[in-house]
This record gives structure tokens, C-alpha cells and sequence, in this order.
């Protein structure tokens, strides 16, 4: 399946989340006003009351879930509080646009779904529905729903599922090979230009050193895969540095540096000798990523973006307190090493390149339509994020998390 959409990638936590204990759903009787309404070529679906009010429920427990606190928080106070942004807001107002953001995402999946001539798979919806029975039976009877989650185990398999399966399913149409928002060679080259950086680095562990063989080659450490069979990892194995080679180890950036500006070896060289990271080192030609949000320090992403290609950053930089010091220096972009074909090295990194362009063109075409829908601000706006019921499911979540046991994913 490719990468998902809008919709799929906000609620998905929240679905593993009802599925840890196999359950989610509803909103009392009846779908109350029509909240949303959005007409194409011939064709009008809706947003019901009850289906917005059904997102409100999931997207609470989801927000506090996936900022890891409890019930207890859910206070007045929390709800006014603004985020730290460029461009503040309160917490009731993100969360606020962002459900009406999926209330239209899931209005014009629904025409799309109906355009392509696409139908729900009823085995799916069966399944989710023998699960529901099973944990019912476990719960005390259908009444544990309501009581738990605020809503009924029907709305979960009547409009939950039906949701998230549109969204997949129109998802995979659209970014089909050939479909309006499949990833194009141009797409992927000028997502690749715009948008990415590349480096070499020298990382320095001031609190532990690299084993080396007796060759002086570095140990590569071993971990268990899936099977439990071991395998080498990506990354080496280290020991704890002793006092006295902590202190020799604080001047070797200088060092380092001073040879680098007295020209005595090449940066390339100097990643060779005395980098501790894996893949500075195995990764030669250097690594390359997006010049904002990488898996690095924002702080080694700043130094890089401020060099020209060829260059390297004068000073160390330090990462987590100084626990780590890098040295960095600029190159040039490696051609199509997003292509697995062309340089198999970089693979992992560029696992999820092209699911990712394909997001982005399918939300922009979802985006596309949002002004063709017409929306009951007055209806909507009596629902505030305060006032939504807030599953106590987000305690048992939190709770299991704290004490390191499995959160479950049944796999819908």
C-alpha cells in the first residue's frame, strides 16, 4: 500500500489505539444536521453531525495519547493554553481546524470513492464486527462502549471503518502508476533538489570510544532481526571511555580542525580515522537529507545549510549537552541517490521517498477541492475540544506505555 494520505496518517495512531483493546466508536441517536456538503459533476455527498462529532471523540483521545499525558489533564486551562509556534495558537483552536480539515478531507474522498466506482470491502467491515462482538462479550455487554469511549460500537464499523477503508482505497487509485498523483521521474529529481542537502561528518562520542579489531578496523555490533537470528547492526560497538580519555578525547575536535586548516589531510581522510559514526563512515560520498526536519540535531542542519558545497564548518558543533560533537562539511547532491537502482547504499534512507511525494501531491489534490465545500460553521462551532468526551482508553494507553507493555495493532 503506499504511503498514506491526509486523513490516514493523523488517524491511524487513534486506530491502533481502539484496536490495543479491540474497540471504538459512535455518538448517540440519529445523525443530527448535515454539517458538510460538497456536490461534483452531478454527484453530493455529506459530513453527518454524528461523523463530525465521532472525529472530535477519536482526535481527543489521539492528541493526548500522542503527547503521552493522562485524563487529568484535560482541564479548562489546557484548552486555552497557546502552542509555542512562529505563529501561536490554543490548543482548542489547532485541534479544532485540524478536525474540520479531516471532516473535508473524508467529504471529498467520499465523492472521489463514489466517482471511481469503488465499493467497501464487506469482508473487512464483517471482521471488525466479530472483533466488536468478541469485546463486548469480554466487556460486560454493548453498554461498555458508551460508558468507555462515549460512543457506540456500531458508529465504529458503520462510519470509523468506512472512513479510514475510502481513504486507502482512493489513495491507491489516485497514486496508482499512471494515476493523477503518481510520483514521476521529474517529481522525485525536483522534490530531491529542492529539498535536500549533503554531508559528510566526523562524530565524536565524548562518553564512549569504538572497539577496534586487532587489525584497528572498527567493530561493527550485532543485534537480533525479527527471526531472532543475530545480524550486524548499524552502528559499532563502543565501550565506556575512562576519565583520562575523556579529557584527551575534549581536545580532538580542535585537533581535528587544525589539521583540516593546515591542509595536512583531506576532510574525507579525517572521517576515516576518527569518526565514530557508522555511517560517516561507511556512507563515503556523505549522507543526504531534507534540509529541514532529518532525523539530525537542527543545530548540524542550520551549519550545513549555511555552507557552500565544498566547504566545512569552522567550529564543533555541539549535540545533546555535549555528549556528542560533530564536524561537518557540504557536498554536492549525489545524482538519483534516492533510486534504489542506482545507489543501493542509500536504500533504507530512501525507503519512504516516493510514498512521500505521493502524499503530498494526494493532499494537495484533496486541498484542491476544499473550497467547492459548504460548511456549517454555526453547527460546528457549538463542539469545542473542552466540552468532547474523552475516552478513558488515554490512561490505560498511557499507563501501558509507562510500565513497557505492547500496545496492540490488530491491523485495520
Amino acid at each position: 500500500m503506499k504511503k498514506t494520505n491526509l486523513i490516514i496518517r493523523v488517524l491511524a495512531a487513534a486506530l491502533v489505539l481502539c484496536f490495543s483493546l479491540v474497540m471504538l466508536a459512535g455518538c448517540g441517536n440519529g445523525d443530527g444536521k448535515t454539517v458538510m456538503t460538497f456536490a461534483k459533476d452531478g454527484k453530493t455527498v455529506s459530513i453527518s453531525e454524528k461523523e463530525f462529532s465521532l472525529l472530535m471523540k477519536v482526535m481527543k483521545a489521539e492528541f493526548f495519547c500522542s503527547n503521552y499525558v493522562t485524563s487529568a489533564s484535560d482541564t479548562a486551562s489546557l484548552w486555552v493554553t497557546q502552542t509555542t509556534d512562529e505563529n501561536p495558537v490554543t490548543y482548542e483552536t489547532l485541534n479544532k481546524d485540524l478536525i474540520v480539515k479531516l471532516a473535508k478531507t473524508a467529504a471529498v474522498e467520499k465523492l472521489l470513492f463514489a466517482e471511481a466506482g469503488l465499493t467497501l470491502p464487506q469482508e473487512t467491515i464483517d471482521n471488525c464486527k466479530q472483533l466488536i462482538k468478541k469485546a463486548e462479550a469480554n466487556h460486560g455487554g454493548s453498554g461498555f462502549y458508551k460508558k468507555y469511549y462515549g460512543f457506540s460500537a456500531s458508529d465504529f464499523y458503520n462510519i470509523y471503518i468506512p472512513m479510514l477503508l475510502r481513504t486507502t482505497m482512493v489513495n491507491e487509485e489516485l497514486c496508482k502508476d499512471g494515476g493523477i498523483c503518481d510520483a514521476t521521474a521529474e517529481d522525485l529529481q525536483t522534490y530531491y533538489e529542492d529539498n535536500y542537502i549533503g554531508f559528510q561528518f566526523i562524530l565524536l562520542d565524548m562518553e564512549n570510544k569504538v572497539e577496534r579489531d586487532e587489525e584497528g578496523n572498527r567493530i561493527i555490533a550485532t543485534t537480533k532481526n525479527a527471526a531472532g537470528e543475530t545480524v550486524d547492526a548499524t552502528y559499532y560497538k563502543t565501550s565506556a571511555l575512562t576519565d583520562d580519555e575523556k579529557s584527551e578525547k575534549q581536545v580532538l575536535a580542535e585537533t581535528i580542525l587544525a589539521e583540516l586548516e593546515a591542509g595536512n589531510k583531506t576532510f574525507e581522510e579525517m572521517v576515516q580515522e576518527y569518526s565514530d559514526a557508522y555511517y560517516s563512515i561507511t556512507l563515503k560520498d556523505g549522507v543526504y537529507v531534507e534540509k529541514e526536519g532529518s532525523d539530525f540535531a537542527a543545530d548540524i542542519l542550520k551549519a550545513v545549510n549555511e555552507l557552500e558545497i565544498g566547504e566545512y564548518h569552522k567550529k564543533v558543533i555541539d549535540v545533546d549537552s555535549g555528549k556528542y560533537q560533530y564536524i561537518v562539511k557540504r557536498v554536492a547532491l549525489k545524482d538519483k541517490v534516492y533510486d534504489a537502482e542506482v545507489c543501493p547504499e542509500y536504500k533504507d534512507f530512501f525507503a519512504t521517498y516516493r510514498d512521500g511525494i505521493e502524499t503530498n501531491k494526494y493532499n494537495a489534490h484533496i486541498e484542491s477541492f476544499f473550497e467547492g465545500i459548504e460548511v456549517d460553521m454555526a453547527t460546528i462551532n457549538t463542539y469545542t475540544m473542552a466540552d468532547t468526551y474523552l475516552s478513558t482508553y488515554v490512561d490505560d494507553y498511557f499507563y501501558a506505555l509507562y510500565n513497557g507493555q505492547e500496545i496492540y495493532d490488530y491491523g485495520y
